[in-house]
């Protein structure tokens, strides 16, 4: 998919946002358009001092005034983000009391109970399975589900869950929906799934990078945020940067845990986003809107060849062997490395940490590299409604929880949560901001379960390669995979135009 602008992307200037959220149905009354325009043509103190909550608060919701006398509300999702659902109570936490205020505020506008049934013991729980059993047995125990992205995509394509573009009451063009993600997902103008701020994950697990200013400063690296502003921020800068400060500091000649590294990154998705930040393109559209494997070319050639040198056959460098994380625990901490791929809600982790550290988004390949990019961690959120749902109800709740999540609770997240607690500068807000603005989707990302083989998808090549299991380079992994890659593709779609009637 073309890895655009996501809507969603947070603190967007109020101008961008409100002329889409017009009210065209009613002329009698000035639109959001139009009083925005006003207030430009004609400033005021009280428009000039808007906050970003209060400029959040101008954008409707369009939604019906009615009343479900106590209708119960049930959302799963795995025990892993029952966090994003649900909250019981204030207790002073920022971001579960937005959740909760979330809730309580839909819950006494529209007369429901909002109920979260969590499962499952790890982040991989397809929570799919106990909605399909819930559709063939037509119990209605579940309104909408808040699935693991990876291995979800293959279940919801099943026939069982509804055409996001098809519900009354959700409006795809709002700014708390992602349309750039239902883009990407979508087939023939139908998708399942959905994405978009009622998924704290969808913002949290956007993949950055993070810098140690003391190493920095220690070595004269000049100012990092200027690099990155000044578009020199690439590969070439970064492996620069890695040969001056790595150090085999217990005198081995091995580079351990107990040296200093110049970059560190894990032998998964970490890897996988250096294919998005060179803005590298898995998947096209066709004459016919049919996705078409664009991956295997020149461009993508030389990113993995010179990962290989940066990574497998550098003495700077190091490849944590770990899913999740790419340094194990208090290395960066300790200022044992200079840059560390990593996502933003993992900022918290560091928010004791001594040494000052930097947030800045991914390098490009180089600086022909037009704009700086990224994309999400494959742990994250999708929402899907069973075709047993009730469309008349279930749609307007949804519509609200992600309106009231897009006014209140991503704003605890981004700007108090992260920005104030974590972040500890304002250059790093204005580098998250330039990260959540140039998120990359792609369909064989979103579907990576579904194409690949085995454990290989086409998103995953540069982890592959890079690691060197069994094959010789990119280009033949590439080619004693690509019959299958070829032929999930058309299966994937086959189950699209199944489900689609």
């Amino acid at each position: 998919m073309k890895f655009k602008v996501r809507l969603t992307a947070l603190l967007l200037a109020a101008l961008m946002l409100l002329p889409a959220c017009a009210n065209e149905d009613d002329t009698a009354k000035p639109t959001i358009q139009d009083e925005t325009t006003a207030a430009a043509t004609t400033p005021t103190e009280e428009t000039k001092e808007l906050t970003d909550a209060e400029k959040r608060a101008l954008v409707p919701d369009d939604l019906p005034d009615i009343n479900f006398d106590g209708r119960e509300f049930n959302i799963i999702c795995r025990n892993f983000c029952l966090y994003e659902f649900e909250s019981e109570e204030e207790s002073g936490d920022t971001i579960g009391d937005a959740v909760y205020r979330r809730n309580l505020k839909v819950e006494d506008r529209f007369g429901v109970e909002i109920i979260t049934h969590g499962f499952g013991e790890n982040i991989t729980y397809n929570i799919l399975g106990n909605m399909d059993k819930s559709i063939k047995a037509n119990d209605n125990a579940y309104q909408l589900g808040a699935a693991y992205s990876y291995l979800g995509t293959t279940s919801a394509v099943n026939g069982g869950y509804v055409n996001w573009y098809d519900l009354d009451y959700i409006n795809l063009d709002k700014p708390w929906w992602s349309k750039e993600y239902l883009e990407a997902a979508s087939y023939d103008n139908v998708s399942f799934i959905a994405n978009g701020d009622l998924s704290l994950l969808f913002n949290e697990v956007t993949l950055a990078m993070f810098f140690n200013k003391k190493i920095a400063e220690d070595f004269t690296l000049g100012n990092i945020y200027e690099i990155v502003s000044s578009g020199s921020w690439t590969l070439d800068k970064l492996s620069e940067h890695s040969k001056l400060v790595a150090e085999d500091l217990d005198g081995n000649s091995v580079m351990n845990t107990e040296d200093r590294v110049g970059l560190a990154t894990n032998n998964c998705t970490h890897i996988d986003n250096f294919l998005f930040s060179s803005d590298i393109t898995i998947t096209e559209r066709d004459e016919n809107g049919y996705p078409v494997l664009v991956v295997n070319n020149e461009t993508t050639v030389k990113l993995i060849e010179t990962l290989k040198t940066l990574l497998e056959n550098s003495p700077y460098n190091m490849i944590n062997d770990d899913g999740m994380y790419a340094l194990p625990d208090g290395m960066f901490a300790n200022n044992q490395a200079l840059y560390m791929t990593s996502w933003l809600g993992d900022a918290s982790r560091y928010r004791d940490m001594e040494a000052d550290f930097g947030i800045i988004p991914y390098p490009k390949f180089d600086e022909n590299q037009e704009n700086y990019a990224t994309s999400f961690l494959d742990r994250t959120d999708f929402f899907v409604i069973p075709v047993t749902a009730d469309l008349e109800y279930v749609p307007i709740i949804t519509e609200a929880m992600a309106a009231e999540s897009y006014k209140n609770v991503i704003p605890a997240f981004y700007d108090v949560a992260l920005k104030t607690k974590y972040s500890r500068d304002n250059e790093s807000q204005e580098m998250i901001d330039l990260i959540l603005d140039n998120i990359k989707f792609d369909f064989a990302h979103i579907y990576s379960y579904s194409l690949g083989t085995g454990s290989v998808a086409p998103s995953m090549l540069p982890r592959e390669t890079v690691k060197n299991r069994g094959a010789k380079n990119y280009s033949s992994l590439y080619a004693s995979l690509e019959k299958r890659f070829s032929k999930n593709l058309e299966k994937l779609i086959e189950k699209f135009e199944k489900a689609m009637g």
